[in-house]
């Protein structure tokens, strides 16, 4: 695996497991110093006709039926389902089992349903957390008979930065990371791009934090990135209600009022410094899609 395909696997990582690190490095984020070492030439062809064609197949076919895609999000599928294997169901029926966004939704599934809903152990009957259950017991609920068979490939924009990558180099892919933020909705490639235009400061910070941008180290901006996609995200087409999914991820770590929605989640247990990051970014995001015309 290429240190460039390396980071865009830790981007699954940090789209379904952010808020099971509130504290401190996580385990799988690749080092700053990583940076350095990113910035190679093209890899040598893998197929005799100069690239690799599983990868510009999977572009080919995918891309243009993604960004046009109804602007219905997969937050909000989410949001009014009972569990994972409901809103799949929907989903496969509304849009066909092969969707791009049925594929993110089974992606999220596969992702957040392996892992341990009470990481805090907040559900102890000697010292219970009430600010924490309500989130816990939703995730449970989500992840309630889980379909066997889920998705669990790279997303378009992912196998988009890599194909970038493989032809051209860190510069082709920052110029594809940069598109993959203006037309595409779904988390994974979202933070997968905003993963490596972090790592190579190819995000505007000195305009989005005047004055501030020099207080943020990069787990700061990694910690940030997530949240404010999906911020971004359910602002614009809804899904951030007390039920939807960045909520419950949110609140099952942080602890929230029960009811809350993830903006005012967000609001009532960050810290001023961990907002301004947050809001930074999803203004940018937001930017990037006004200017292309997605928002």
């Amino acid at each position: 695996m290429s240190r460039f395909a390396y980071l865009l696997v830790a981007a699954a990582l940090v789209a379904t497991g952010w808020w099971y690190h509130s504290s401190g490095r996580m385990d799988n984020e690749p080092p700053r110093a990583l940076k350095n070492k990113l910035l190679v030439e093209p890899d040598e062809p893998l197929s005799p006709g100069g690239s690799d064609t599983s990868l510009d197949q999977k572009a080919g076919a995918n891309k243009k039926r993604l960004i046009n895609a109804p602007s219905i999000t997969i937050t909000s599928i989410i949001d009014d389902s009972a569990s994972f294997k409901e809103a799949i169901g929907l989903a496969r029926d509304q849009f066909g089992t092969n969707d791009p966004r049925v594929h993110e939704l089974e992606r999220l599934a596969d992702s957040l349903c392996k892992r341990n809903p009470d990481p805090w152990n907040a559900t102890d009957p000697n010292r219970p957390d009430q600010s924490r259950i309500w989130a816990i017991a939703r995730h449970v609920e989500l992840c309630a008979d889980l379909p066997d068979k889920l998705a669990n490939s790279m997303s378009q924009g992912q196998i988009d930065i890599e194909l970038a990558r493989k032809k051209g180099g860190s510069e082709a892919a920052l110029i594809e990371a940069n598109a993959v933020i203006r037309d595409y909705d779904d988390v994974f490639s979202q933070v997968s791009a905003g993963l490596v235009l972090l790592e190579f400061d190819a995000i505007p910070l000195d305009r989005l934090l005047p004055e501030h941008a020099s207080r943020y180290g990069h787990k700061d901006l990694v910690d940030a990135l997530p949240l404010a996609i999906y911020l971004a995200n359910c602002t614009g087409d809804g899904g951030c209600g007390p039920r939807s999914l960045p909520t419950v991820m949110f609140c099952q770590i942080h602890g929230c009022a029960e009811g809350s929605t993830f903006d005012q989640a967000l609001r009532a247990r960050l810290s001023e410094h961990q907002l301004n990051a947050v809001l930074a970014l999803q203004s940018w995001i937001r930017e990037m899609k006004r200017e292309s015309g997605r928002t």
